[in-house]
């Protein structure tokens, strides 16, 4: 039987602290049902903030994605191709959740055609 801190340790010693399901499954010498207990105790993580899902096998530390530019969150998409990312608060570093509280507007720069005021 595999603890969540043997998981969390494995994890931590990784070179990019991050794993995959398979890697681990081989690392830890995994066999058999073990194998299915092993992919539940990695949801039980995610689903308590100890882990995040990066893929759909690709498990990493919440402050390694967090340093690598990377938000969790809901994905919006627009029909003109465009989407906006709703980061989920538990995700960000302390110093941008004050910044990111309430809304955030980004204007889009355009160019004026030559010979036209932009008055």
């Amino acid at each position: 039987m595999i603890s969540d801190s043997d998981i969390l340790k494995k994890i931590e010693r990784q070179p990019k602290r991050t794993a995959g399901f398979k890697q681990m499954v081989r690392e830890l010498g995994v066999r058999g049902d073990a194998r299915r207990e092993l992919s539940d105790r990695l949801q039980q993580l995610v689903a308590r903030g100890q882990l995040l899902q990066v893929d759909s096998d690709r498990y990493a530390l919440p402050q390694v994605a967090g340093g690598k530019n990377m938000a969790v969150g809901r994905l919006s998409m627009h029909r003109d191709g465009f989407g906006f990312v709703i980061p989920e608060v538990s995700s960000l570093a302390e110093p941008l959740k004050a910044k990111l509280a309430g809304d955030i507007f980004i204007p889009v720069r355009m160019a004026a055609p030559k010979g036209a005021s932009c008055a």
